[in-house]
C-alpha cells in the first residue's frame, strides 16, 4: 500500500506532534522500501530509499541511516521521518538500511553490510547528482555503533566485505551518533560483557580483548577522522553518556571535529520520541547544513 502524503505543513505538524511513529511524507518525496543494494552472504540486503520525485539539478549530498537494537533487531523504519525531512528539504538522497543481526551472523558481519550499502550510494552518484564526498552516516545505539565504525575504519580489509558494489570506497564524510555504543571493551571489563555484546563478538571481554578494543570506536579514533556530531541522554543506563564524552575529549585530543549534546533528564532511545524528535532533528540539521554546506 502506497505511504500517504500530504502538504509540508501537515508533514511538519506530524513530525512535531508524533515524531518518529510518523508515517507521513510530504509532497515530491517518494518511499522505496526493500530496495536489494547487496548480498550478506545467503541473504539479500535490503533498504528503504527517500528521494524526491524529479532529480536535482545540482549536485546534492547522500546520508545513510542505520538502525538500532542491540544489533539483534530494530527495523529500518526508525528513520523514517529524519529520512524524509532530509530529501524534502535538502534533496538528500536518504537511505535506511537493514543489515544482518547477530542470530544471522556475528560482527563484523553487519558492518560489512552496512559499508556495502554505502558503497551502493556513491556508485549512484553520477546518475542521481550525487556528490560522493557528501555521503553521511548516521545511526542510533547499535547503529551509532555502526555509523561511527564506517566512519572509523575506511579501507580496512576485514570490516568491506564482499556484499555488493565491490571497487568504491566505503568512506563517510560525516557521522551523526544518536546514544551511540562507543566503548565495548571497557564496559566489559569493568561490568562484564552484556548479552548483547556477547552474542555480537561470540566471546568474553576476558578471552578475547583485542576483538572488543577492535570493534569500539573509542579505539578506532584517528586524526583523519571525518567530523561527527554525539547526541547523548544524560540519564542513558543502556549506553551510558560517559562513552560520549570520553570519545569527545579523545577527538579534541586529535583534532578531530567532534560535537556533543548531553539532553538532560532523557534516557535510552529519546530521540525518536515526541517532543524531543523534533529538536534533534533540528541538531542534526544545523550539523550536516554547516558541514555539507546545504541551502534549504
Amino acid at each position: 500500500m502506497p505511504l500517504a502524503t500530504v502538504d509540508p505543513a501537515a508533514f511538519l505538524d506530524a513530525l512535531q506532534t508524533e515524531g518518529g511513529a510518523s508515517r507521513l511524507l510530504p509532497h515530491g518525496i517518494a518511499c522505496q522500501e526493500h530496495v536489494v543494494y547487496g548480498r550478506g552472504g545467503e541473504h539479500e540486503l535490503t533498504l528503504d530509499l527517500f528521494d524526491r520525485h524529479t532529480r536535482p539539478e545540482r549536485e546534492r549530498p547522500a546520508i545513510v541511516f542505520i538502525h538500532g537494537g542491540g544489533w539483534a533487531g530494530g527495523d529500518a523504519k526508525q528513520f523514517f521521518g529524519q529520512a524524509a525531512y532530509l530529501s524534502w528539504k535538502y534533496g538528500f538522497y536518504a537511505v535506511s538500511v537493514r543489515y544482518r543481526l547477530t542470530d544471522k551472523a556475528p560482527f563484523p558481519a553487519c558492518l560489512q553490510d552496512v559499508k556495502a550499502a554505502v558503497r551502493w550510494v556513491r556508485a549512484r552518484a553520477e546518475r542521481w547528482n550525487i556528490d560522493p564526498e557528501r555521503i553521511a552516516v548516521a545511526g542510533g545505539s547499535a547503529g551509532g555503533h555502526l555509523a561511527a565504525m564506517v566512519a572509523l575504519t575506511p579501507g580496512v580489509p576485514d570490516y568491506e566485505g564482499d556484499g555488493g558494489t565491490p571497487g568504491i570506497s566505503s568512506h563517510a564524510n560525516a557521522a551523526v551518533l544518536f546514544n551511540p555504543a562507543l566503548d565495548l571493551f571497557t564496559r566489559a571489563v569493568r561490568q562484564g560483557t552484556k548479552e548483547a555484546v556477547r552474542k555480537l563478538l561470540q566471546a568474553e571481554v576476558a578471552d578475547a580483548p583485542q576483538r572488543f578494543k577492535d570493534a569500539s570506536p573509542q579505539f578506532r579514533l584517528h586524526p583523519s577522522a571525518p567530523p561527527c556530531l554525539i547526541l547523548h541522554g544524560a540519564n542513558d543506563t543502556t549506553v551510558p553518556p560517559e562513552q560520549a564524552t570520553a570519545f569527545h575529549s579523545s577527538a579534541a585530543e586529535l583534532g578531530v571535529p567532534c560535537e556533543l549534546e548531553l539532553y538532560p533528564d532523557v534516557g535510552h532511545g529519546w530521540f525518536n520520541k515526541a517532543p524531543h524528535f523534533w529538536p534533534t532533528l533540528q541538531r542534526l540539521e544545523r550539523f550536516l547544513a554547516a558541514r555539507f554546506h546545504l541551502q534549504g
